[in-house]
């Protein structure tokens, strides 16, 4: 596709999957997920929750260990956090085996996490820091939640996939499911041409497109980890363009 035409397309699209993408021609739509290489490398950008921000929210009536987020994509599984039900105030604390953390006095359904500003848009749930947050093993680990020292709920989970929320059930099974996956239907199109290349070995096709973009810019996918097309973003957002990941 030459340069020239990108402008006149009716829709970009860019697929980014693992380190894959496509690209689909128009007024700059790509297609990733939230930026997951700094905390503030989008600033002024607009995102969705990447995870099912409803079902998240709404916290349950007992004490529970509702979900873990162990292995993140971003370098050192920096954003890793565990999603509690607190129904009754606390003292609370998370004990992984190893270690043992104070939690804030909050209730309800809350995201607990060493680095706040990288998780708030990965879950629907409050989100609160905690400092000494123990480091989840990707291979495993057994978590208990204690309340005045007394074990309320426990959870345990093996080798944690990449990039993958784990929810337990009543029964303590946990299910895996990729961050920011959506069940949309398949849309086509045609009438347009196509490129493919690779992120982040080849990012010029993306950066040179939303350099030129005047309206707006849409991303969605799975992994999003380029510095450059994230300061690309933001030039774009600071001179008017629509820009929403």
């Amino acid at each position: 596709m030459s340069r020239p035409g990108f402008r006149s397309l009716d829709v970009l699209a860019l697929v980014v999957l693992l380190c894959a993408a496509l690209l689909a021609g128009a007024v700059p739509h790509v297609g990733a997920v939230p930026s997951v290489g700094g905390g503030s490398a989008l600033a002024g950008v607009q995102g969705p929750a990447a995870t099912d921000s409803a079902a998240m929210a709404a916290p349950g009536s007992e004490a529970a260990i509702v979900a873990v987020y162990p292995n993140p994509v971003a370098d050192g599984d920096r954003g890793e956090f565990v999603v509690l039900d607190l129904p009754a105030a606390g003292p609370y604390h998370l004990d992984d085996g190893e270690g043992r953390v104070a939690l804030p006095n909050v209730t309800g359904r809350v995201a607990v996490t060493a680095a706040p500003a990288l998780v708030r848009n990965l879950t629907g749930a409050r989100v609160a820091g905690v400092a000494g947050m123990p480091a989840l093993a990707n291979g495993g680990e057994r978590l208990r939640l204690l309340r005045d020292d007394e074990t309320v709920a426990t959870a345990r989970y093996r080798d944690a996939p990449e990039g993958e929320l784990g929810r337990f059930d009543e029964r303590g099974a946990v299910t895996w499911r990729a961050v920011g996956r959506t069940d949309r239907p398949v849309v086509t199109g045609s009438g347009g041409s196509a490129t493919a290349f690779v992120l982040p070995d080849a990012p010029d096709v993306a950066v040179e497109t939303i350099r030129d973009a005047d309206e707006r810019v849409l991303l969605a996918g799975y992994t999003f980890s380029s510095r450059r097309v994230a300061r690309a973003l933001e030039r774009a957002a600071a001179r008017g363009v629509r820009v929403r990941v």
